[in-house]
C-alpha cells in the first residue's frame, strides 16, 4: 500500500453507496486514514426529462450526487473518522477515477462492484475492473454480499 493518508471512495447514486461507506469507515478507522468521497458525473449522461404532467421538475443528477456525498461524509464523521470530505468531478468516470487514484496522497481506492453512476445508465461495476487495472495503487472492489463481514481483511484486494 502506498504511504498516502487518504482513502478514495467512489460513490454512486444508489443505496449501495451507504454500504460501501460503512466498509470504508471500518478501514479508515483501523488505519487512521481520511476518507475522500467522490462522484464522477459523465457530462454526456442524459439528464432527467421533465414530466409534462408534473409541475415539479425531478432532481438533477448533480443535486442527487450532492445528497449522497453529503450523507456519506456525515456518516463518516459521525463514526469517528478523523477527516472526511467530498467532491463532484466531471468527466469520463473510469478515467477520472484512475487519475484520482493515482494522485500522490491517495493510499488506496474503494469502489463498489455494482451500482449506478447516475439514475439509470453507466453501471459502476464495469468501471471497477478498468480502475483496478490502470490504478498504480491498491483498489478494493467491495461486493455487497461481503459488506456484512466484520473482518475487512477477508475482502479481496485487487492491486
Amino acid at each position: 500500500m502506498k504511504n498516502g493518508n487518504v482513502i478514495l471512495v467512489a460513490i454512486d447514486n444508489s443505496a449501495s453507496a451507504f454500504k460501501v461507506t460503512d466498509y470504508a469507515i471500518k478501514i479508515a478507522n483501523a488505519l487512521h486514514k481520511s476518507l475522500y468521497f467522490i462522484h464522477v458525473i459523465n457530462e454526456s449522461t442524459p439528464k432527467i426529462q421533465r414530466n409534462q404532467q408534473d409541475s415539479v421538475e425531478g432532481p438533477t443528477i448533480q443535486s442527487l450526487s450532492e445528497f449522497y456525498l453529503k450523507e456519506c461524509t456525515k456518516i463518516a464523521i459521525n463514526n469517528d473518522v478523523d477527516h472526511a470530505f467530498h467532491s463532484i468531478i466531471y468527466g469520463v468516470t473510469k478515467r477520472k477515477l484512475v487519475a484520482m487514484s493515482n494522485t500522490k496522497n491517495v493510499a488506496f481506492t474503494i469502489i463498489g462492484a455494482t451500482g449506478y453512476d447516475d439514475l439509470y445508465h453507466n453501471r459502476i461495476g464495469h468501471i471497477a475492473q478498468y480502475v483496478s487495472s490502470w490504478s498504480k495503487s491498491t483498489v478494493t472492489i467491495v461486493r455487497l454480499s461481503l459488506i456484512h463481514i466484520s473482518e475487512p481483511t477477508r475482502l479481496r484486494c485487487i492491486a
